[in-house]
C-alpha cells in the first residue's frame, strides 16, 4: 500500500491533481512540461535577483 506522502508513487495522491501525477500548485497548471518550464523561468529570475541584491 502506498503512503499519501509518496506523491510520486501514485496518481491518486492528494497532493495530485485528480487524474494526474502533477502535483498541486500555485499556477494552478495540470500540465507537468508547463509546470517544468514555469518553475525553472521563476528560478532563474530568483537567481537573478539575489545576485543583484
Amino acid at each position: 500500500m502506498f503512503s499519501k506522502y509518496e506523491v510520486y508513487t501514485t496518481a491518486q495522491s492528494l497532493y495530485c491533481y485528480p487524474n494526474t501525477n502533477v502535483l498541486k500548485n500555485k499556477l494552478n497548471t495540470h500540465d507537468q512540461e508547463v509546470l517544468k518550464r514555469a518553475e525553472e523561468a521563476i528560478t532563474a529570475v530568483k537567481q537573478l535577483d539575489f545576485r543583484h541584491s
